[in-house]
């Protein structure tokens, strides 16, 4: 009796969703995750300055990608001190590297006092509010 129920429920069911919904399968994925292409082989160690390639199923192999070939870029105008940038592809560019120096932090004069101190702006140098994180210890007594 339940066999034959689930006979009619089951005909009934390719009758209204039709016959195509059983054989659906989702879209292939372009890249496999990346814990399905570590369980397929071996790990990689390598290390490939332009990256790695990546195989059929989107996972990365052991084989480097070839480096872009860059253009000369013959003399520059300028004089960087610090060297000249470099694209993400790796290649010399005729624009300086930006170096970021800390600045040297101007003398405060403060007429407040400050028992915890002061603090320091964004740049580490001395402002003249108080430092808010002091709490003071008092000493104590020993009970005899």
């Amino acid at each position: 009796m339940k066999s034959a129920l689930l006979g009619i429920c089951l005909t009934l069911l390719l009758v209204v969703v039709g016959s195509n919904a059983l054989s659906w399968r989702p879209p292939a994925p372009t890249r496999m995750s990346s814990y399905m292409c570590r369980s397929r082989g071996r790990p990689c160690d390598i290390d490939c300055p332009a990256g790695r390639e990546r195989d059929s199923r989107g996972c990365l192999t052991c084989t480097c990608k070839a480096r872009p070939r860059c253009k000369g870029i013959g003399k520059c105008a300028r004089f960087c001190i610090n060297g000249y940038a470099v694209t993400s592809q790796g290649c010399t560019t005729c624009r300086c590297k930006r170096i970021l120096t800390p600045r040297p932090c101007r003398q405060v004069n403060c007429y407040n006092r400050c028992p915890g101190g002061f603090s320091k702006d964004y740049n580490g140098c001395k402002t003249c509010r108080c430092n808010r994180n002091y709490f003071p210890v008092r000493p104590h007594r020993a009970i005899a």
